[in-house]
């Protein structure tokens, strides 16, 4: 194949054998330059879609094994494959914890709250009025005097009313015979007393079990309520 050197040294003696026009010597010039800078946009084109193509690959191999580690960890949990851990705290004889975090428990708490409505029925009050329980005067002047044959009466009414509240934090053990809740206050469930736990997004899990308040949950700042719920079955199949 000729190169570009060589079809311009070409072009250039047809020019002077007066073969082709100052024009069309110009033109086909133009075309032999150009078609070199495309051919090396294509080839660089070319480069940058092959070292995509290949990151593309990469990532997806990457993300491929990483998934089949994850599966492999969790059959491994699920069988009860799974090793005691150290806690500081006290457990009772034969029982072993095999996963703790930290969490938040969460609980609906009914507040009482009270309301004071006063009625006035008032005759011939003088420009007055109450501002910020302060009766004022025309003039602002502080006034009591200059009301004739007023009366009022105060209500006093309460009503109960919900509010989700963190009841307390610490950490959640889940060992071989108990769910227990480590905070300013110790709160453990049996296991058979326990009817499921379940996780509900990444940072909340709820624990059910007979007497349990309203909306109780734990609230997890490390965001593993799904382990929670993975170990809490392997837990199951421990040996």
């Amino acid at each position: 194949m000729d190169s570009k050197a060589d079809k311009l040294k070409a072009l250039s003696l047809l020019k002077k054998e007066g073969k082709i026009t100052e024009k069309e010597f110009e033109s086909k010039k133009k075309v032999i330059l150009n078609g070199t800078l495309f051919s090396k946009i294509g080839d660089k084109y070319n480069d940058i879609k092959d070292t995509y193509e290949k990151k593309k690959i990469e990532k997806k191999r990457i993300e491929e094994e990483a998934a089949e580690k994850e599966r492999e960890r969790v059959d491994k949990i699920l069988s009860g494959d799974i090793e005691p851990i150290a806690v500081s705290y006290n457990l009772k004889s034969g029982e072993k914890c095999y996963y703790e975090t930290s969490a938040k428990r969460m609980a609906v708490i009914p507040k009482m709250i009270e309301t004071t409505s006063i009625r006035t029925k008032k005759k011939g009050v003088l420009g007055r009025a109450v501002v910020g329980g302060v009766l004022l005067g025309p003039l602002g002047a502080l006034g009591g005097a200059m009301t004739a044959g007023s009366k009022s009466s105060s209500n006093v009414s309460q009503m109960t009313i919900d509010r989700l509240e963190e009841v307390d934090a610490g950490s959640i053990l889940l060992t071989n015979k108990r769910v227990i809740f480590i905070g300013n206050e110790m709160f453990s469930i049996l296991r058979d007393d326990v009817f499921n736990v379940i996780s509900e997004g990444n940072d909340k899990v709820v624990i059910k079990y007979e007497g349990m308040g309203k909306n109780e949950h734990y609230l997890l700042p490390n965001k593993d309520a799904r382990e929670i719920d993975l170990f809490y079955r392997g837990i199951a199949n421990c040996k």
